[in-house]
């Protein structure tokens, strides 16, 4: 895995079980919080490489994977309202 600085955020690359490049692109809000996607979320269940210990979900989907050490919570909201 190789690390990445990049002005919107901090990008981790890995391979994925097929040997294909995927990109965890999380975003640095301050000290212990960051920006990410379902994707992100997902991706820790893999790799930690920030030593997160809990995702807020707000999108309508839940995770599909999780990580043990890792408190998971989901409060969808509709980007409508």
């Amino acid at each position: 895995m190789s690390k990445h600085e990049v002005a919107a955020g901090v990008h981790f690359e890995q391979l994925d079980s097929t040997g294909a490049q995927k990109i965890m692109a999380m975003t640095k809000v301050f000290e212990r919080l960051f920006l990410g996607d379902a994707h992100d979320a997902d991706s820790l269940a893999v790799n930690n490489p920030f030593g997160i210990t809990g995702v807020l979900n707000v999108s309508t989907e839940t995770n599909q994977m999780r990580r043990e050490g890792i408190k998971y919570a989901h409060h969808p909201l509709d980007e409508y309202e």
